[in-house]
């Protein structure tokens, strides 16, 4: 056990050290309406883009200043991104758009609460356009006419419009391939990736029965409590989606009381423990999206290998506890959903699990439980 926590931590330890200061407190300036501009540090508050606030610091101790965007004309960071103060007539509330692309046009992102919004603006003119109407939340095509009216005069932009869903990555696309239209020397600009890193430890409540191979084959075992370890990387593909991976490492407990023999008089007694570390591939869909409350649905499916099993016995007769192995290969499937909770930087999963592990074609052993793990966000890059 102490093998596998002890390099876990440590690679944690050097994650918070190598990473904390850039992204959690990030050096820049910000320019208020009247063109006086403020140097200093930015907090993330892991909200969407932090469309609707920043937390600003003069110095790395000072107190924090809450930065509207109504009281602020732009941001730059340090780390390349800028964000402008826009107003959306139709939601009646201003926002910060953070920066995708500039050039003879520019584009900028922001989150109006109910989905991810865009900002246009040349030299003369500016506008906003959303992918979804408001009032219907069906896909709209009202905003098509606004991007053509910016597109015009590059025919192989104009061209994509039509087919457009509206999605992040069209919409960068299309203003890239129209700055590439108006300057030879465009250089494309790349955003970055909003992601965060959490880890988790909890207890995990678990039982198993055997479908194979085994003397205990079809009894089921009664719930014992183990131990649940795991780092969570996630990836936002949409403001309400990510997709994650990760490490997690399991102890599975289980146990048999007073099971009789079917060939003799012997009662048996057993503890099985299962030990694995494994993989999981998921997505998360976040079903509460505010400032520093979240909560979202988690489906995954998790594949590894056993780094131990076995169990201990005793009878009626031989009360001596004997170490025994279950002859089981090296491989645990595992089928995974939950809710996961979140408060500022702090998380509470609770998960449902269901899975196997397997020798040769059959389901050696089958394994469910629920397990409850606290957590804690070490990277967010969520601006």
């Amino acid at each position: 056990m102490m093998k596998l926590i002890l390099p876990l931590v440590v690679f944690v330890c050097l994650c918070v050290n190598s990473t904390a200061q850039d992204f959690r407190l990030t050096a820049g300036s910000y320019e208020t309406h009247t063109g006086e501009k403020v140097s200093g540090f930015f907090l993330s508050k892991g909200t969407n883009k932090n469309s609707n606030a920043y937390i600003f610091l003069k110095e790395k101790e000072s107190e924090k200043i809450i930065l509207k965007p109504e009281d602020v004309k732009s941001i730059s960071l340090d780390n390349g991104e800028y964000l402008i103060s826009v107003k959306d007539s139709l939601k009646q509330a201003n926002f910060f758009a953070t920066r995708l692309s500039y050039g003879t046009l520019n584009l900028y992102e922001f989150f109006d609460g109910d989905q991810t919004s865009f900002y246009l603006d040349n030299t003369n003119y500016s506008a906003i356009i959303k992918g979804t109407n408001i009032q219907t939340k069906k896909a709209s095509n009202t905003y098509k006419g606004t991007l053509n009216y910016f597109i015009k005069g590059c025919k192989q932009a104009e061209n994509k419009i039509d087919r457009m869903y509206f999605r992040a990555y069209e919409v960068m696309q299309l203003v890239t391939l129209f700055n590439k239209c108006k300057d030879d020397n465009y250089v494309e600009h790349k955003s970055k990736k909003n992601r965060f890193l959490e880890l988790n430890a909890g207890t995990v409540v678990n039982r198993h029965y055997f479908k194979a191979q085994s003397f205990y084959i079809n009894e089921r075992q009664e719930s014992r409590i183990g131990l649940a370890v795991g780092l969570k990387y996630s990836l936002f593909v949409h403001p309400k989606i990510a997709i994650y991976t990760g490490l997690n490492y399991r102890n599975y407990r289980s146990a048999i009381e007073n099971y009789q023999s079917k060939t003799s008089s012997l009662v048996f007694n057993a503890d099985f423990s299962i030990k694995t570390l494994s993989l999981p591939i998921g997505f998360s869909y976040f079903i509460l999206n505010k400032e520093n409350l979240k909560l979202a649905i988690n489906l995954d499916y998790q594949f590894g290998r056993l780094i131990e099993e076995g169990f201990t016995e005793t009878s009626n007769i031989f009360t001596d506890p004997v170490k025994k192995k279950n002859e089981l290969e090296n491989i645990c499937t595992v089928f995974s959903s939950g809710l996961n909770f979140s408060f500022k930087k702090y998380v509470v999963n609770l998960n449902y699990h269901s899975g196997s592990f397997i020798v040769g074609n059959q389901q050696a052993l089958n394994t469910s439980g629920v397990e409850i793990l606290m957590g804690y966000r070490l990277i967010d890059t969520r601006k």
